[in-house]
């Protein structure tokens, strides 16, 4: 009698800590646009730039292309 050959195949994102990194600087920008605008005497310009950099990492989190490893077992 013949065996089948059986495979496991496994998938994992390969680059899932470069979006990690993107969303921590998003929660840092945020972070700090919040501690910011608590205070009486923010400063509109701070604001923008915080903003300005907001919309940059936040662009490179919608343009971000995750990176799938496929393996294949023999079991």
């Amino acid at each position: 009698m013949l065996k089948k050959k059986r495979y496991y195949v496994s998938e994992r994102i390969v680059n899932i800590s470069e979006m990690e990194k993107l969303v921590q600087q998003e929660n840092l920008l945020i972070s700090r646009l919040r501690s910011e605008l608590v205070g009486n005497d923010f400063s509109p310009l701070i604001v923008t730039d915080i903003l300005n950099d907001l919309e940059k990492v936040n662009q490179k989190a919608i343009q971000f292309e995750f990176c799938l490893e496929r393996r294949k077992t023999r079991i």
